[in-house]
């Protein structure tokens, strides 16, 4: 029948996307180990200033593919939340530390406040709640000329409440549905200035859903 047949098609596709983002993955890899054994030989500032751009380039590519890899696997219900145990102070400050470089380098000022409570065991999945909040952070840094991105992180009732604010461009309320939609940026011109694939805030909104 003509609805088995697409299935049928969308099946193949699913495989087909999977297939070449699976077989990036790996030339990848081997790209990112050679620039950065290439780096520690390079002398001239302009060597110096080809590796950043490869660097850049392929920093690009592995974020798209791991981006892509999870959206795939969110179309087709394949991602299980898994429960751990973890600190919640700690893992907070795991996921922030790292950003307060990116953020110095563009003289922003990243800060965070976790209330004492946090600083205990709970049960969640610590690897989608660290990349939900490495994706909003970083998308805050990267949309925040000047100022600063404050993050504060307590309890709720039974519910932990992460607030993630920023001095950035903010998002006009118009395109607030569209930012959520897969390949979307609020409007065409961010993606020339600042990059992206449209796929984090898509990926980000399920994830949250899927924790609840």
């Amino acid at each position: 029948s003509m609805n088995d047949n697409i299935e049928h098609l969308i099946r193949q596709k699913t495989m087909f996307f999977e297939t070449v983002t699976h077989d990036i993955i790996s030339p990848l890899n081997t790209l990112v180990g050679f620039t950065e054994l290439l780096e520690k030989t390079v002398q001239t500032p302009k060597q110096k200033s080809y590796i950043k751009n490869i660097k850049y380039s392929t920093n690009y590519i592995q974020n798209l593919a791991s981006d892509l890899v999870d959206f795939s696997k969110l179309e087709y219900n394949k991602i299980i939340i898994k429960t751990d145990l973890f600190n919640f102070k700690e893992l907070i400050e795991s996921i922030f530390e790292p950003l307060k470089e990116t953020a110095k380098q563009k003289n922003i000022d990243l800060k965070y406040q976790v209330e004492p409570v946090l600083n205990d065991t709970f049960a969640s999945d610590s690897y989608r709640i660290k990349q939900i909040l490495t994706n909003i952070a970083t998308n805050a840094i990267k949309f925040t000329k000047e100022g600063s991105v404050t993050i504060h992180a307590g309890q709720e009732k039974e519910n932990i409440k992460i607030t993630i604010k920023d001095t950035g461009i903010g998002i006009d309320k118009k395109y607030h549905d569209d930012i959520f939609k897969e390949f979307r940026q609020a409007h065409g011109d961010i993606e020339k200035i600042y990059g992206g694939t449209g796929l984090g805030l898509n990926i980000t909104k399920r994830l949250v859903e899927l924790l609840d």
